[in-house]
């Protein structure tokens, strides 16, 4: 058999459904924040007979109130499907955001970075259930640089790399590439002067 979760604003039609597994747990994403959705478990045995538990409610809770709002003043409806989620990092003086959003600019998944940690760009894990990103840092007035995976349920796996900036991503196998800078000194150029250097090197681990 299979089960899923059936959800949606309307207690009496839930129209989006969550993929179907064999486990019974589910991830529903794109929940607009500060509204009410309702929700019910749901699952197909052998025969094909359906099960379905009782509609509960869950209250998701509104955005932060420093995290900006967002207006779309123009959309084509047939080129953005309904359940599509565009994420976009968000950079500012004293930290950084990611923010997912759904066609109608509603928030529906944010991330907040901590400190003064700086999130130049994301991607999709390669399981499609997260996002890595870099992230920048300053501790004890020494730059820190490092990649971290951030899945969609809230559940962060950390993996601190040094010299990383800018960029990172997670290849169809797993393992994780960015880019690293090396900054060699006193290096020899054509001619015979030395000059110290600035390299970067895609690095994959």
């Amino acid at each position: 058999g299979e089960t899923f979760v059936e959800y949606g604003l309307d207690e009496g039609t839930l129209d989006r459904r969550t993929p179907a597994g064999s486990e019974a747990r589910a991830t529903a994403l794109a929940l607009t924040a500060g509204r009410t959705w309702f929700l019910r478990a749901v699952t197909l045995d052998e025969a094909g007979e359906r099960w379905e538990s009782g509609t509960a409610s869950v209250d998701v809770a509104s955005p932060p109130t420093k995290l900006p709002s967002f207006t779309v003043t123009d959309r084509d409806d047939a080129a953005i499907d309904p359940d599509a989620l565009i994420f976009s990092t968000l950079l500012e003086d004293n930290g950084s955001w990611i923010v997912g959003l759904n066609r109608d600019g509603e928030v529906v998944w944010w991330y907040e970075a901590e400190g003064q940690i700086s999130i130049p760009s994301i991607h999709p894990s390669a399981d499609g259930h997260g996002l890595m990103f870099t992230h920048h840092s300053e501790q004890e007035g020494k730059p820190k640089a490092g990649l971290l995976r951030m899945s969609f349920d809230g559940e962060e796996q950390v993996l601190t790399v040094g010299n990383g900036h800018h960029d990172v991503a997670q290849l169809p196998d797993g393992r994780v590439a960015w880019i690293r800078n090396e900054n060699p000194t006193a290096v020899v150029l054509e001619g015979g002067e030395a000059a110290d250097l600035s390299v970067d090197t895609l690095v994959e681990n």
